[in-house]
């Protein structure tokens, strides 16, 4: 059965007097792959030991079941976006039950999930995803105390007041990552590296059968359990947690459900494509895109006749970044660009970038006498975009983009006086391209008078 979604994506419910960390530090993720152009979410989730999971939505069944969690409008439909696809799909879940001695549940739900911020309707645009950890446990009444939960990837301790105890009396949940269009949030949750199944195994190309309970291994602390002490609290009759003469008496499962789909395709982010172009009319353009480490990537564009193998990053670049130049002739700038992987099978691509000048800034200073009371002065900025064809218009603003100093001259340059110095510029080209640096304070050197030498006798 698919996941509950939250009842608010924005806050933790968290029904307890007090929650305390301890125990290990918590995981994280490694890393997080480009978009996949077909329905805008990232083609895969990397863990620190390796092992990349692609979004889970193979319609494959066992006999127990299906291998992903998912909810389709119309099930027996090939998967679509936004038109059949579900309010939620996973990357990666693990969840773990017990029915406790008091007649309640404790429940565990791990997840890496893809969802969309405004509700249940799939919409371009509208993309989230999210680490989860719900932490779900029913107490005795009024059994006050603390009580400590351990999972694969930590030790929380709750303290539940009187009041609160019973039904639900730990009622955790943790989302961390959530933002429209960032996906890098969900790196820094709780989860990490991916739990998987060892018996019974999973099949193949997935960490787990969702339907069948496993042992389970992957727990950066090697506690592959999920375990409920209570740990103090005033005497009890009876129930799950025992009394205060037993304070300790232990609950725990080392069951799993585990969901997960080793990707099998990486795709390709063009994360930038700059040009050069000289007066003659020949120039480049660099590309710079990234993948998982390992895979090609080739570069075109219209009116580049052969695509260009880019050539990866080695140690200590990263080795999943990439870069390659195309040469073009005539004048007119090679675009859009696109990236693709031609280690999937099929080949993946990149959504396209249309390439944008490279400027570079030479000066940035602001001149103010020394001990100057009145802080006015001048800032001179010299910039120059690498499109000498064209000579696009070159733009000044302040670090924050947006707030407009001054245009350049066709020369390349600006000299005005500012009451008060900005810390950053911004240089925006007529062709797309930019830059930013800081802004170097230059104080004149005292000049000498006529009388100079004079007053030194």
């Amino acid at each position: 059965m698919i996941k509950n979604k939250l009842l608010s994506l924005f806050a933790a419910l968290a029904c307890i007097s007090l929650v305390a960390l301890s125990g290990p530090a918590r995981a994280e993720l490694a890393a997080v792959g480009p978009l996949d152009p077909a329905n805008g979410f990232p083609l895969w989730y990397q863990d620190k030991a390796g092992t990349y999971l692609e979004l889970c939505m193979d319609p494959i069944e066992t006999v127990a079941g299906p291998l992903c969690l998912r909810a389709l409008p119309f099930p027996n439909n090939p998967v679509s976006f936004p038109d059949n696809f579900g309010a939620e799909a996973f990357w990666w879940s693990a969840t773990s039950a017990i029915t406790l001695p008091n007649g309640g549940d404790a429940l565990l739900d791990m997840a890496i999930e893809a969802a969309f911020s405004l509700g249940e309707t799939p919409a371009a645009g509208d993309q989230i995803s999210f680490a989860r950890m719900r932490i779900r446990v029913d107490t005795n009444a009024g059994a006050a105390g603390t009580y400590r939960v351990t999972h694969p990837y930590g030790v929380t301790d709750f303290v539940v007041d009187a009041a609160t105890a019973g039904g639900r009396a730990i009622n955790h949940t943790a989302d961390v990552g959530i933002q429209v269009g960032v996906f890098t949030g969900a790196l820094k949750g709780e989860i990490g590296p991916f739990l998987q199944c060892v018996s019974p195994a999973a099949p193949a190309g997935f960490l787990g059968d969702p339907n069948v309970p496993c042992t389970a291994t992957g727990s950066p602390n090697n506690t592959n359990v999920f375990r409920v002490q209570r740990i103090s609290g005033p005497v009890v009759t009876g129930g799950a947690f025992g009394t205060a003469g037993n304070p300790s008496d232990v609950i725990e499962s080392n069951s799993f459900a585990i969901m997960g789909k080793v990707a099998t395709k990486f795709g390709a982010s063009l994360d930038q494509a700059t040009y050069t172009l000289g007066r003659t009319g020949s120039g480049r353009v660099d590309v710079y895109a990234s993948t998982a480490p390992g895979k090609t990537l080739t570069a075109s564009a219209p009116g580049v006749a052969v695509p260009v193998q880019l050539t990866p990053g080695t140690t200590p670049l990263p080795p999943g970044k990439q870069f390659g130049r195309v040469f073009f002739q005539g004048g007119q700038v090679p675009g859009p660009v696109v990236v693709q992987n031609v280690s999937d099978a099929p080949a993946t691509s990149s959504l396209t970038v249309q390439p944008v000048d490279i400027v570079n800034i030479t000066r940035a200073q602001y001149v103010i006498a020394e001990n100057a009371s009145n802080p006015t002065g001048t800032l001179n900025v010299k910039a120059k975009s690498a499109d000498l064809l064209n000579a696009p218009a070159l733009t000044v603003y302040d670090g924050d983009g947006t707030t407009l100093l001054g245009a350049m001259s066709a020369s390349g340059s600006l000299s005005m006086a500012l009451p008060i110095p900005p810390s950053e510029i911004v240089v925006k080209s007529a062709k797309g391209g930019m830059a930013r640096v800081k802004v170097e304070f230059v104080i004149p050197p005292v000049v000498a008078g006529p009388n100079y030498m004079l007053l030194q006798q």
